[in-house]
């Protein structure tokens, strides 16, 4: 896909934004004024205990695949040192903390289970694979990072920890595997959904689809930013709902009625 024509305004980089990505676009779509927040004026959404619980048992699951004769209770015992870490300073109350804990270990130990019968994933010594794509009409690249990568096998698995079993792949999750297929031609994607109760693999199908969805939002961003220069006017155009989960954060609800005023 051919990326935009240099020498043409870039309304991103007039914001400070260089690259797009799959939580980006996502985040866009969900909520527009909370996307704002965080891209444009770079408000940053505390560590909260299930966010905290999905880093730290990603971290377990990948220390079990990397090494298959690592016993499981040391790749928990590594997602627990994580978890504890992160919400040592946290300000959540501690029953919700427990209650994230309480999760790592039944899916740290499934996901293990589950994603070992697909031979050790390819991971750099240096954190996730990053790949990056142009999309047609867009000014910045769309970046992402693969969770498990699989070359022998033409295989990317992405791994989501989720708090309950699902047996569907998002349409948000649809559009990060989109970006990914489109970084590795031939590859075939899926989504892990690692919950305390069991491990899913889901393969997808609607990747072409989803792409040009994708291409779609991020064309449509661009056209808004394009609107203004000023970030406050940009802002004044929108309205927030604060009902959202987006908005659950005390920190990021202050900062949206300071900078909506509403």
């Amino acid at each position: 896909m051919a990326a935009a024509a240099e020498g043409v305004a870039c309304p991103w980089k007039t914001h400070d934004i260089h690259w797009v990505s799959p939580s980006n676009l996502n985040k866009a779509v969900a909520t527009l004024p909370a996307w704002v927040l965080s891209y444009i004026y770079k408000i940053k959404e505390p560590t909260n205990p299930a966010m905290a619980r999905g880093i730290a048992a990603e971290s377990g699951v990948v220390a079990g695949l990397l090494d298959h004769r690592r016993p499981i209770e040391d790749c928990v015992r590594i997602a627990f040192a994580k978890y504890d870490l992160m919400m040592a300073m946290a300000a959540s109350p501690d029953d919700k903390k427990q209650i994230e804990r309480n999760r790592i270990e039944p899916t740290v130990s499934g996901a293990i289970l589950e994603l070992r019968k697909y031979g050790t994933p390819t991971f750099p010594t240096d954190g996730q694979r990053k790949i990056s794509i142009d999309l047609d009409g867009v000014n910045v690249p769309c970046i992402g990072y693969l969770d498990l990568y699989y070359p022998d096998h033409g295989l990317i698995i992405d791994l989501k920890t989720v708090g309950r079993k699902t047996q569907t792949i998002s349409p948000a999750h649809a559009r990060q595997g989109a970006i990914y297929a489109a970084s590795h031609a031939n590859h075939e994607v899926r989504f892990a959904y690692a919950s305390p109760k069991e491990t899913i693999v889901l393969r997808q199908e609607d990747t072409q689809e989803r792409l040009e969805e994708v291409t779609n939002i991020a064309q449509r961003l661009q056209r808004w930013l394009a609107l203004s220069s000023d970030r406050d006017e940009l802002a004044a155009m929108l309205i927030p709902d604060y009902s959202s989960f987006y908005w659950s954060s005390p920190v990021m609800r202050q900062a949206g009625r300071e900078i909506f005023k509403m």
